[in-house]
């Protein structure tokens, strides 16, 4: 189950005492079904790419934005804003649901990105003992 591999991976981080906090366009009301389990700070409706979302999302953490990584799946929202506001990103795979196999143009146009620059979308390893 893939919500479950998102959950548990929050937890291993907050364990580590890694910050998280969710910064997201949706709605309030889904965004609270995301993070239900997750325990984790959210902004809701945050119009990336204009900066109230990230500026909210630092004062939720309490961070500053040369200690602050954005993680993100979408390279012309949340890779680029996040390098435009000024904070660090790291590009991960999508999650891909049945009910959504058709994710649009912008979706093939990050492929023809990633194939051309021969980025991999491989998964990394990542160890939080």
């Amino acid at each position: 189950n893939k919500v479950y591999k998102i959950e548990e991976l929050f937890k291993k981080m907050h364990a580590a005492n890694i910050k998280t906090v969710l910064l997201s366009d949706n709605s309030e009301e889904r965004v609270k079904r995301f993070v239900r389990n997750i325990d984790t700070p959210y902004v809701y409706s945050a119009k990336k790419p204009a900066c109230e979302g990230y500026e909210r999302a630092l004062e939720l953490l309490g961070t500053e934005k040369d200690n602050t990584i954005a993680v993100g799946d979408r390279i012309f929202i949340d890779i680029v804003d996040a390098n435009s506001f000024g904070i660090r990103s790291v590009l991960v795979d999508y999650i891909r649901l049945k009910r959504f196999e058709w994710c649009g143009f912008k979706r093939i146009l990050e492929k023809m990105i990633l194939i051309i620059f021969h980025i991999s979308r491989k998964p990394a390893k990542l160890d939080l003992r």
